[in-house]
Formats: structure tokens, C-alpha cells, sequence
């Protein structure tokens, strides 16, 4: 049997940068992902994230963990105001950055498995068991299916589906946002060649993918009439997890284990700084069943 201290149950953006954050204390640390190591399923779906707004050491921390990730961009708004604090990340570059320094740090990460945990700690993976002090999980809009046991009340989940498309152009000097009325939607360049991915900040139930997509390229044409004939089109599924009051939890659920969630959709570029916060709350008392981090950064 394989004794470790941490092991971390999801390895998308949140699960691979606590990996990192908690292997950076010198604790042996295994991460297992159930999906395969060039997945991207759920909140970490999709090419890029928005980042706006974000102070400057945590801005600094992409830089340092994931350089190539980061792209600067001005956003601008509805009203055609632009804002130069912000930028754009590679989703998939980001996330492999984040586990790449996990691996760094001596965390063994897994892929293509699914973990089966028990609330004192031990995890089946395939015929392997796992001796563990301590089970995390970063599931995501996944944690809603765990056993009762494990799940963080009043937690919620919604489908988030953004498309990508190629047109003959597409202005990639900037991020788009319209926030008026019900209109909350978003451009973003994907790179300098007419890609874009694009989408409304919610999705209504009731709608297939493709009366999204058709919503989504009605509300671009709006926006950008000029683009020409549409050159290559894809939907990108995800899901987003809404935690109680729209904030990031990490919750214990026994002695030896606890949930992560973040708010999906605005969550994404907090992920180094919320595992920062994560390891601290190991360094605390990890035995404490109470809530131990609950809030906005």
C-alpha cells in the first residue's frame, strides 16, 4: 500500500495548482485525474480565460508559474471604454504549466484513473490502494456527484458552452465584454489569424448546443458585423460550479477529507493565489471540522 499526505482528486486548474502549492511545503502529494492528461473537461474547458482586474502579485504568479500562458490585452467594454490592466490565458498552457511545476515540486500526478475514496482516507485506484493523510478534492461541477459524505451543501451546477470560430477577420488587439441589458457576452481573440471564441456569460436551460451556438453567432454578427463568412466553427462544452453566495470554499467533510470549489467562470485566473491560501489552511489544523477558508480573496 502507498502512504502519501496529500492525495488531490482532480487535476484541472484548481486541483493542479493546490498539487503544486501543497508539494511546495515538502509534503508527498499524488494527484489523480480521471480524465486523460491532454483533457480538459469541465470549468477548465475551452482555450482561454479572461483576466481583468487581477492585482499585481497575483498577476505576478502567472508570470512565474506559467509564463507562456499569459497574454496582455486591453478589455473594453460595451460602451467602448478600454481598460489595460487586462489580458488573456491559454487555458491548456496554464493548467500544464501548473502541473508541470507540480512535478517539479515532487508530486506524482495520474491520468486516466478514477479514484474511489473512502471518508477515512484510503483511495482505490484501479486494484491500487492509497494509504492517504489527507483527500482533496477538486472536482469541480463534479463534486456535486460525490457521496453525500463529501458534497458541500447548497453547492450548484450549470452547463457553460462557449464557441470557436474562424472568419476572415477579427480585431485581436483587444477583448471584447457587452455587459447592458441581458446581453452579457464576450469576444476574445484566440490569435491573429480571425479565431475567436466567443459566448454568453450564462446558459439558459432549455437550450440544445445548437440554438446556443445560433444565440452566440447572432449576438458576435451584432457586435462585429463586418466579420464575412464564417471559416470553421466548434462548441466547447463545459460545466461551472456555483458555490453558496458565489464564493470559494474549501470545506472539510471528515477528518481526513475535504472539498475545493471555486466560483467557475471568474474563478479560473484566482487559481494560484487560492492554493496559496489552501496549503496555509493544511499548515493550520487540518483536524479542525469546521470551515476552514470561505470567501472571496
Amino acid at each position: 500500500m502507498t502512504k502519501v499526505d496529500i492525495a488531490v482528486i482532480g487535476l484541472g486548474v484548481y486541483g493542479s495548482a493546490s498539487a503544486h502549492a501543497l508539494a511546495a511545503t515538502g509534503r508527498t502529494i499524488l494527484g489523480i485525474e480521471r480524465a486523460g492528461e491532454h483533457e480538459l473537461p469541465g470549468a477548465s474547458a475551452g482555450p482561454l480565460r479572461m483576466v481583468r482586474g487581477l492585482p499585481a502579485d497575483a498577476l505576478e504568479q502567472w508570470h512565474t508559474l506559467a509564463p507562456a500562458a499569459f497574454r496582455a490585452l486591453p478589455a473594453v467594454d460595451g460602451s467602448g471604454a478600454s481598460s489595460h490592466d487586462g489580458g488573456l490565458l491559454d487555458a491548456p498552457a496554464a493548467v500544464r504549466a501548473l502541473r508541470a511545476r507540480a512535478v517539479e515540486r515532487g508530486a506524482r500526478l495520474m491520468f486516466g484513473e478514477t479514484a474511489q475514496v473512502t471518508p477515512g482516507g484510503r483511495v482505490l485506484v484501479g486494484d491500487h490502494t492509497v494509504d492517504a493523510g489527507q483527500v482533496l478534492f477538486c472536482t469541480g461541477a463534479w463534486t456535486a456527484t460525490l457521496p453525500g459524505w463529501a458534497r458541500i451543501p447548497g453547492l450548484r451546477t450549470e452547463r457553460a458552452v462557449m464557441q470557436v470560430a474562424s472568419f476572415p477577420a477579427f480585431p485581436s488587439h483587444a477583448f471584447h465584454l457587452f455587459g447592458s441589458d441581458d446581453e452579457r457576452f464576450c469576444a476574445l481573440p484566440v490569435d491573429d489569424h480571425g479565431t475567436v471564441q466567443f459566448g454568453h456569460w450564462s446558459t439558459p436551460a432549455g437550450l440544445d448546443d445548437a440554438a446556443i451556438a445560433r444565440r452566440d453567432l447572432a449576438a458576435l454578427r451584432r457586435h462585429f458585423p463586418a466579420l464575412g463568412a464564417m471559416r470553421r466553427h466548434t462548441s466547447v462544452r463545459g460545466a461551472y460550479t456555483l458555490p453558496p453566495g458565489d464564493r470559494f470554499v474549501l470545506r472539510r467533510s471528515t477528518a481526513h477529507t475535504a472539498a475545493l470549489v471555486a466560483c467557475s467562470g471568474v474563478g479560473f485566473k484566482f487559481a494560484p493565489q487560492v492554493a496559496a491560501r489552501v496549503a496555509a489552511a493544511y499548515d493550520g489544523n487540518p483536524s479542525d471540522d469546521q470551515l476552514f477558508l470561505e470567501g472571496w480573496l
